[in-house]
């Protein structure tokens, strides 16, 4: 082929897949998490989003607030239940 042909080819990027956008924003979630900044990332959910953890009842909102939840107990240290 002529050069000119194989220097389009080369610059040539594919649009990201859907797979490779999925995985970008559950990455960006899970460092807004690790981050301590969890309520930034409800921007990538919608309003109705909803959660199928059978352990919150609600919306992401609810998710992400039982998620600072255990964040601040894991800060506080391990502690053993009485039993």
């Amino acid at each position: 082929p002529p050069p000119s042909l194989l220097y389009n080819l080369n610059r040539f990027q594919p649009p990201k897949s859907v797979n490779k956008i999925q995985k970008d924003i559950a990455v960006e979630l899970l460092n807004l998490i690790g981050l301590g900044r969890p309520k930034e990332g409800l921007r990538f959910f919608t309003p109705d989003c909803k959660t199928h953890n059978p352990y919150v009842i609600g919306g992401m909102d609810a998710l992400v607030d039982a998620m600072i939840a255990v964040q601040k107990k894991g800060a506080e240290g391990i502690r053993r239940v009485p039993g």
